[in-house]
């Protein structure tokens, strides 16, 4: 299995773990073009090819690590908890 493949179906897995978001392929493309078109809120860079974002999809945001190299969505981050 190609490495592409297994980092999508490994943020694909996350999402719904994290987030119980029912997210397919269209949508991570989608989430990687916000991300590349600037509509994300950059967080920090954590290599010369993977950076921290947050991202506002469907109603919620998502924190996530994004692969500039593959243009790909590599892992969904667990939800900040949220102070009462």
């Amino acid at each position: 299995m190609r490495k592409g493949k297994t980092l999508t179906q490994h943020a694909l897995l996350r999402a719904a773990q994290r987030y119980s978001a029912d997210f397919g392929t269209k949508d991570l493309h989608i989430i990687v073009k916000l991300i590349q078109n600037g509509e994300s809120e950059f967080v920090c860079k954590q290599s010369n090819t993977r950076t921290q974002h947050k991202v506002y999809y469907k109603g919620m945001w998502y924190g996530l690590i994004y692969d500039k190299k593959r243009e790909l969505v590599v892992t969904f981050l667990p939800q900040e908890k949220q102070d009462d």
